[in-house]
């Protein structure tokens, strides 16, 4: 059956001589994998550039509910990036925020929720000027809270920690090997009372900042099942260490 749907290249895996499964994010069908033959010799109907990850796709597709592969009839790209590619900084948190996405987001679950903060928040990386060095931390805050487990937004004193098993503000951790101390807990609750907006208001030590980031990934493999371990963060925290001590941007 011919649908129409927007879509978010998550990953391309090559198959055979000249074709690819691309695995997209779709605001209809959730998470697909599509076989797409003859891209890599440029013969086929969809070309390479089209299938780069992230990039949004406005797609015709062939889609047969419980199918493992499903086709792409037309695409084409709806928002051509203009930094992502271009700067190293934008690069790394692209790589970093695919790497989020792919250990997250499970098969054919639609959200249209998740699919608009998606775009908006890659938007956001392609043009924001400053607040750069805390994006990752509030994407992944965000979509947090969208997948169901969001940290406590209220309650939040001087000196409280943060419990990663329970989710929750404390004066003492549950589990005493996992929590984010005072300095990142304060951190964490400026990050998400802000809005995108307000980002580059947000100061901070890169060391608070990097360490902020290392808690967040162990939230999220505490709370998404199968989650091991995280990779593209080391660069991009290699990045982060390349900037003045205090900023407000990469």
């Amino acid at each position: 059956m011919l649908s129409k749907t927007r879509g978010i290249v998550l990953k391309i895996t090559p198959y055979g001589e000249s074709s690819v499964i691309c695995r997209i994010y779709t605001d209809v069908f959730g998470v697909q994998s599509y076989l797409v033959r003859s891209v890599r010799n440029n013969k086929g109907s969809i070309k390479n550039g089209l299938l780069q990850p992230l990039n949004f796709l406005e797609m015709v597709v062939y889609h047969k509910p419980h199918v493992g592969l499903q086709r792409i009839k037309e695409a084409r790209v709806a928002f051509p990036f203009e930094q992502i590619h271009l700067e190293i900084n934008r690069t790394c948190i692209a790589i970093f925020v695919l790497e989020v996405l792919n250990r997250s987001l499970k098969e054919e679950v639609a959200s249209a929720e998740i699919f608009e903060f998606l775009q908006d928040a890659i938007v956001d990386l392609d043009q924001r000027q400053n607040g750069l060095a805390v994006f990752p931390h509030y994407f992944m805050i965000q979509l947090a809270c969208l997948l169901g487990f969001s940290p406590e937004r209220v309650n939040w004193k001087p000196g409280y920690i943060f419990d990663l098993a329970e989710g929750h503000y404390a004066t003492v951790p549950m589990d005493s090997s996992h929590f984010i101390d005072e300095n990142g807990t304060e951190l964490l609750h400026r990050i998400e009372s802000s809005s995108f907006q307000e980002l580059d208001q947000i100061l901070a030590a890169k060391s608070v900042r990097k360490e902020l980031l290392t808690q967040l990934i162990k939230y999220f493999q505490f709370h998404i099942s199968g989650n091991g371990a995280f990779n593209s963060h080391h660069v991009l925290q290699q990045i982060m260490e390349q900037q003045v001590s205090v900023s407000n941007g990469i």
